[in-house]
Order: C-alpha cells, then structure tokens, then sequence
C-alpha cells in the first residue's frame, strides 16, 4: 500500500473540461470517497489513476513514482469495475488468477494465492462456478477478489455496488469497509451515493463540474457545507434567502429574524438548515430553540423510522423536517393545520448567495464567478 498523490491533474475532451486543477493526496491505508453527480469526472479521475485514460495535465504519483505516462499494467493498483468485467468463459478461480498469470506466477504459487483470496471473500466453495451461475453479490465478491490477488499498492473502486439491490449493497459495503481496513489498503471508491459515501469514507471529495467543491470527513461535509451545492447534495438541506443583519443573527427576504453561531459572508447568504435538526412544537408548548418559524402542513410522508413534514412557512418556502415516526408529535398532527418549528442555533448554517441555484436549479460554480 501506497500514497497517492495528484497534483493540478485535468482532462480536456474537444476543449471541454472533464476534470480541472485536481490536487489531492490519499494517504496510505486511507478510503476516499470521489462523490458527485453524474458527468462531474470522478470516474475520469479514477480511470486516469488506473493509467486507462492520460491526462491532458499535471502529475500523478503512487508512492515515489510519477506513473502519469506509464501504462496500468505497470501501476500496481487493482480496480474493480461498475459491470465487474468478469470473464464469462472463466470460472470463479480462472478470473481471480486471471491478473497473476499475465504476471507469469507460478502455477502452484496462482492456485495457493487464488484460495486465499476467495477464502478471504467468503467464495471458495464457489471456485468452479462460472460468472452467470453466481448472484450480483457474488460477482462483484469476485472482482474484487480478482483485483486484490495482484496484492495491489492501491485499490480503485468504480461504482462497485450500483448493479445490486439496495439490502444487498448495504451488506457489501460493510464488507468492503470490514477488507479495506483489514487489509489496510489505500483504496479510492468512486460512488454518487450519498450515504454509501458517509458509511465507507474516512475523507470525501465531492466534485462538480469536473472541479474539488470540498474535501473532509463524512461529518465535516454533512454538518459544515463550504456552498449551497454541497448542503444540497449531502443529504437534504433547507434554504432560506436573506442577509445577515448582525453577527449570529440572519434576517430572511421576508422579514424574520434567525440566529447561527460562527463567521459568515456579510454579503447576501443563504441560511441552510437540515430537516433532522428541526424540532415540531407541539400545541402551546415553549419551543426548545431560538430560531422559531410558523406554518401550515402540506403533506406528511411515511418514510419507515421518520416521517418527512412539508410545511408551507411563513417565508412563502416549503420546509422540510423529519420527525421520528414513534414521536407523539407526529402521530397527533393533520394536514392543514397550523404548526410551529424550532432548530438550535449551531444548526443554521450561513452560505455564499453566490451558490444559490438558477431558475433551472443549475449551481453557479464559484470559481467560475
């Protein structure tokens, strides 16, 4: 296992930025996560780590060596694909080996390292089955068993879990976490889930339109969004217009009044708020929180261990709160009814107005601004 290290890493295809000015270091034994809608180029990036795609620009290192330029075969890394890319006509043993007969080890050395590999999987009763014989769980159980028999310096994962159920992915990114940190591979898994991204990652890199939005722990992206775009895309967000009137206090296009702790543009912002950090204030009840907004319910959704409430509030914007599904709150509340809400200070997150969306909910890209 080994660093990796990019360095202002881009591709241009046709004159269009794919990537751009990419700069990240993964340490060694680390997982990160790339996270970002379809088309950002987190798959580009990956592929350019793999050696399948060169890149029109910087450097990139595995450990000591610059391996830009230098063909996959040579980079000692092990990737797992979307479709697995299994060998339809090889059994289960055959396409683990696959790799280290390219290598030319040694026959008794191949079978010795395959068992091991399929061992460590949970499939060495599977060994002579072909890939159409197996579940989607299996397969991909398989390619990655194939990619780690090269005894890689470093793991590449390219949407490893998007082909199966989504019980069946839950289990096998345990298993891929429970491997990795066995094992203590520098791995990079490539995803557009949002909460494969929090369950596996020690760091996240989210990216948008081929560009770094932000990098940090699972926690730091969720509870402390740099822009709109990435309150937005990690998890649900609510958004209020308005300016800050004064430090800690934000006044919205409407007229109220709300508070947040820390710095915060003194320019227009936007005030961000999740829906599981809102509270429902039952009838006369004294809200628990500073910050307090009244509203009517528009619809209320079943969504097994919470229940999502729409309420159309007082700032003509629909908020969204997610409310325990065994809270008495939620069990005694209608559709239509006048209702109340309140979030704790340290939950209003201030943002850039300059990330707001468009009309079409396009995010403006700062560094384009």
């Amino acid at each position: 296992m080994k660093q990796v290290t990019l360095s202002h890493v881009g591709k241009t295809y046709g004159g269009v930025d794919a990537v751009h000015d990419f700069s990240l270091t993964v340490k060694q034994g680390e997982l990160v996560a790339l996270l970002g809608p379809s088309g950002c180029g987190k798959t580009t990036t990956l592929r350019m780590i793999a050696g399948f795609v060169l890149p029109t620009a910087g450097e990139i290192r595995i450990g000591q060596h610059n391996v830009t330029e230098m063909p996959p075969y040579r980079r000692s890394t092990g990737m797992v694909f979307q479709n697995y890319a299994l060998f339809p006509h090889m059994t289960v043993s055959q396409n683990v080996g696959f790799g280290l007969e390219m290598r030319n080890v040694a026959r008794a050395d191949i079978k010795a390292r395959v068992l091991e590999m399929l061992r460590l999987v949970h499939l060495d009763h599977l060994l002579d089955r072909y890939p159409r014989q197996l579940s989607g769980g299996q397969q991909q159980r398989v390619a990655l068993a194939r990619a780690l028999a090269i005894t890689p310096d470093v793991l590449l994962l390219d949407e490893p879990l998007s082909n199966l159920d989504a019980k069946l992915r839950h289990a096998v990114r345990i298993e891929i976490r429970q491997l990795q940190r066995k094992l203590g591979l520098t791995t990079i898994f490539v995803t557009h889930d949002q909460e494969e991204a929090l369950a596996v990652a020690d760091r996240l890199v989210v990216m948008n339109k081929g560009r770094i939005e932000q990098v940090g722990t699972p926690r730091e992206l969720y509870d402390t969004p740099r822009t709109a775009f990435i309150a937005d895309f990690m998890g649900r967000a609510n958004f209020l217009r308005g300016y800050v009137s004064a430090p800690g206090t934000f006044l919205t296009q409407s007229g109220q009044r709300f508070y947040f702790s820390g710095s915060a543009p003194s320019s227009t912002s936007i005030l961000s708020v999740r829906p599981d950090c809102i509270d429902l204030v039952p009838g006369d009840a004294a809200p628990k929180h500073p910050n307090v907004l009244s509203g009517i319910v528009r619809a209320i959704t079943f969504l097994g261990p919470v229940n999502e409430v729409m309420i159309g509030s007082d700032t003509g914007q629909t908020i969204s709160v997610h409310s325990r599904t065994a809270s008495h709150d939620i069990a005694s509340l209608k559709e239509g009814e006048p209702v109340r809400i309140s979030w704790p200070v340290k939950a209003s997150q201030i943002l850039d107005a300059s990330d707001w969306p468009d009309n079409e909910g396009r995010y403006k890209n700062r560094t384009e601004d």
